[in-house]
């Protein structure tokens, strides 16, 4: 079911859509609204079999402390706004068995940055000690924060079974965060996903500045079962940027490499 609403609408117009689609099993949801904050009804946090959810433009209440997603498996926040840090760890604790996560922020978004939210810890009959997002397939990750190479760490430590990582700088959010990065924290160790899950890599909006090089020539040497690296550039200086990148050392002997 896909919902998208204007600002008129009010919690009496969308409980019910929601109440009669959980009442039958619905598996899939997207909401887009201009933002305006709103309170899903009770149903979609208490006896929800939902796999896919999608909120775009939406501003949400506090979730209840006894919500759940059981089987949700993708989710994408695409210029959520919540109302503080704890809403954001709240939401993310409900879904054990995440696969999916895509995050897009925007001058609506106060709160995600998803540096708290990889240092999240789901409830430990989930997850080993010490980890988050074991089941986290797929990501992508706006680079409009200015410390995202230090929150691409957590990601890599955290998601131990990561198979696709998508870097993107969408347009609206262009920021010179080249210019404020400090020194990179690189992992103190080679983590899971590199050395036994990552397959697909792409990077857009790829300049070939020193602190973009050095996460893309540790991510490059030690991802031993990656097949396929994409960078995307628009830099004037495209064609040694990408001389650069071919001849960085790669370690899956495998890897296909592509420039656009």
């Amino acid at each position: 079911m896909q919902l998208k609403l204007n600002p008129h609408c009010t919690h009496r117009d969308i409980k019910p859509l929601i109440n009669i689609a959980v009442a039958r099993s619905l598996r899939e949801l997207r909401i887009e609204m201009i933002c305006e904050s709103f309170e899903l009804p009770k149903s979609f946090y208490m006896f929800s079999q939902l796999e896919t959810v999608i909120l775009e433009k939406v501003s949400l209440e506090d979730v209840p402390r006894n919500a759940h997603f059981p089987c949700l498996k993708r989710l994408h926040l695409l210029s959520v706004k919540f109302t503080g840090d704890e809403s954001v760890k709240k939401l993310l604790s409900l879904c054990p068995i995440l696969e999916e996560l895509v995050v897009k922020r925007s001058s609506l978004t106060n709160i995600l940055t998803l540096y708290v939210l990889l240092h999240l810890q789901t409830p430990d009959s989930y997850l080993p000690t010490g980890t988050s997002f074991v089941f986290l397939d797929h990501l992508e990750l706006c680079l409009c924060s200015t410390e995202w190479w230090n929150l691409l760490t957590c990601i890599l430590v955290d998601a131990p079974k990561l198979r696709v990582l998508k870097l993107k700088l969408y347009r609206k959010h262009c920021v010179r965060y080249n210019d404020v990065m400090d020194q990179w924290n690189q992992p103190d160790y080679v983590p899971m996903c590199l050395s036994s899950y990552l397959e697909i890599f792409e990077w857009r909006q790829y300049n070939g500045k020193e602190k973009e090089r050095e996460v893309a020539k540790y991510i490059l040497a030690n991802a031993s079962r990656l097949k396929k690296a994409t960078f995307y550039s628009e830099s004037g200086e495209k064609d040694g940027i990408l001389k650069e990148l071919e001849y960085m050392a790669r370690g899956s002997t495998t890897c296909k490499l592509v420039f656009d």
